[in-house]
């Protein structure tokens, strides 16, 4: 019973893994149309959604997948390795890509910033 709720669990995961990084890829693309700044911040917004999706969905693989591989398969498989490169590449990957175009479309579509007395902060991250 507890292999069945974890391989479940661990399945669920990856779907939404595979959601977030749906909904990741519309508001980059989005982002890249955005002629103005309600449309970027929008953009924005969808990409929070996508983190909001995605944290909790790869913690809960990583979790249920040590288990089953520790207690049911013992560390034999390659793919579980294979699993864990692929889920780094995914990471690295994603950070290039969206941190770049984030922080370009921040640059480019950003409000007044109210502490600086009207001034941009152009190589400030986004939150």
């Amino acid at each position: 019973m507890l292999r069945s709720n974890l391989l479940f669990i661990h399945v669920a995961s990856a779907m939404g893994i595979f959601a977030a990084l749906g909904i990741e890829v519309r508001a980059l693309a989005h982002l890249r149309r955005a002629t103005g700044g309600a449309t970027a911040r929008a953009a924005l917004a969808d990409l929070g959604t996508a983190r909001r999706v995605g944290g909790p969905a790869m913690l809960l693989l990583i979790v249920s997948g040590f288990w089953l591989a520790t207690a049911y398969w013992h560390w034999r498989g390659a793919w579980m390795g294979l699993g864990l490169l692929g889920l780094a590449l995914i990471g690295a990957v994603g950070r290039l890509m969206t941190g770049r175009a984030v922080r370009r479309g921040d640059r480019r579509h950003r409000g007044p910033a109210l502490r600086s007395g009207g001034r941009r902060h152009p190589g400030r991250a986004l939150r």
